[in-house]
């Protein structure tokens, strides 16, 4: 994702930083626009949230299973 430009500028030391607490052991770190009143909240208790959840993924981080591809 970040190869192709789906992931570029300011978003890409945010979603470093969640795949190292993920790979650190976190079980899902969130990625949340703080400009949006009651972010969390509607991240943590909507179906469809409004940030980006990055969680591990069948025992692998997801930069594990991309250096596995």
């Amino acid at each position: 994702l970040c190869a192709d430009g789906t992931i570029s500028g300011g978003m890409l030391p945010k979603v470093q930083a969640a795949l190292d607490a993920v790979q650190a052991g976190v079980h899902s770190a969130h990625i949340i626009d703080g400009r949006v009143e009651h972010a969390v909240l509607l991240e943590i208790f909507t179906d469809q949230g409004v940030g980006t959840r990055i969680r591990e993924r069948r025992g692998k981080t997801d930069r594990e299973h991309a250096a596995a591809s």
